[in-house]
């Protein structure tokens, strides 16, 4: 796992769940919407929620 890209989406904040009351920060691998992709040899976690692009090109 890569603790670099698991940071880095833990320091955003979730659109899906949050709301203008509420900020919701990702999960990262915590997070059921959370899936790996292999570049260059290292495993980068991505929000499948947000980033569908990476999914489908994946197919």
């Amino acid at each position: 796992m890569s603790r670099i890209a698991d940071g880095s989406m833990k320091k955003r904040i979730c659109p899906i769940i949050s709301s203008g009351q509420y900020l919701q920060y990702c999960k990262g691998i915590g997070c059921n919407a959370a899936r790996p992709d292999l570049i260059n040899e290292e495993t980068v976690w991505y929000c499948s929620l947000i980033d569908s692009k990476r999914e489908e090109s994946h197919e």
